[in-house]
């Protein structure tokens, strides 16, 4: 427990010199901070949405292209017992 502990802190150390927040009034920190994680929600808020809507655009274009052969299949005449009504 103790190491993690460690660990966090380190990594909490690292980030504020990383970005120079170790120079920052405690709320100047707290609104940047909250910016990022505001930044980090819209990104992922964002692609969410995006793929959500590609998955959904692909896929209704792949069920569209299937559902074309299984008309032209009927069509001429294959889709009905292996083609035995030609």
């Amino acid at each position: 427990m103790k190491t993690l502990c460690g660990w966090v802190n380190r990594k909490i150390f690292l980030y504020n010199v990383t970005f120079g927040l170790y120079m920052l009034d405690w709320w100047e920190r707290l609104l940047f901070n909250f910016l990022v994680l505001l930044l980090i929600w819209f990104l992922g808020y964002n692609s969410w949405r995006y793929t959500a809507n590609f998955l959904r655009g692909s896929f209704a274009m792949i069920n569209d292209l299937l559902i074309s052969r299984q008309q032209w299949r009927l069509v001429n005449g294959e889709g009905v017992c292996g083609g035995a009504f030609r």
